[in-house]
């Protein structure tokens, strides 16, 4: 791909992502989510989501960047919930720090991202 495609490319994604009040790379997700290269279907859809629903997705996508230097091969079915129940379980921590000792709120995000990358990761090792 040439630079002036690149260019060319980004200034689309730029037009529509201004329309909708949105990020680029929102619409890069939306892109890739309908599988279509359509201006308008891609509008209706981006329309359609919650757009707060793309910094969480990038969160978690984030996450599981980061996480993907531990190796899961070998891990049985059972080892990965029990994994992820130990991700559930720092939700369900995070959310009694928060009520009984006034523990920030950006703690149970930061756990729920954790939890639901390990709920990809392990969707996708089965």
């Amino acid at each position: 791909m040439d630079n002036k495609t690149i260019s060319n490319e980004y200034h689309e994604l730029k037009h529509v992502s201004d329309k909708l009040g949105c990020r680029p790379s929102d619409v890069l997700l939306a892109k890739e989510i309908t599988g279509s290269n359509n201006r308008k279907e891609i509008e209706n859809f981006l329309t359609a989501a919650q757009p707060s629903i793309f910094p969480v997705l990038s969160a978690v996508i984030k996450e599981l960047y980061l996480s993907s230097k531990y190796n899961w091969e070998g891990y049985s079915i059972s080892d990965m919930t029990c994994v992820l129940l130990e991700e559930a379980g720092e939700v369900a921590k995070a959310v009694n720090d928060h009520k009984q000792h006034g523990a920030p709120i950006q703690d149970i995000k930061d756990e729920l991202v954790q939890t639901a990358a390990m709920c990809l990761k392990m969707l996708k090792h089965l």
